[in-house]
């Protein structure tokens, strides 16, 4: 009866350590997939990260060359507005001098 006994506890402590083998197995298993899951996550992140870095250093190259251009802009319009004004000096200028060619021609070439 002694022996019977030891042999329910043998196998009672053999498929108990089966059990737990097919546990720890699991849930190493489990473990696993879950460090690559967080392994992947983790590197969608860098790889945003290292986007977002990309657009933010594109973007403030842009940005420079866009206050660049406004600057040219701004002394283009001065430019232009001055070189306005010098021709419609120009333009006065001409007209009177054809008023007077005009006065000069009508009063018979006398000044």
């Amino acid at each position: 009866m002694e022996g019977l006994f030891k042999n329910k506890i043998f196998l009672f402590s053999v498929l108990l350590n089966f059990s737990l083998l097919a546990l720890w197995i699991a849930s190493c298993s489990e473990t696993r997939t879950e460090r690559a899951l967080r392994d992947k996550d983790l590197r969608d992140k860098l790889i945003a990260e290292e986007r977002a870095y990309e657009f933010d250093k594109e973007s403030q190259g842009l940005q420079g060359q866009i206050d660049s251009l406004q600057k040219q802009l701004e002394e283009e319009a001065v430019s232009h507005e001055l070189t306005q004004k010098a021709l419609l000096q120009e333009q006065l200028a001409t007209k009177a001098l054809k008023e007077e060619l005009s006065r000069f021609t009508k009063t018979g070439n006398k000044p």
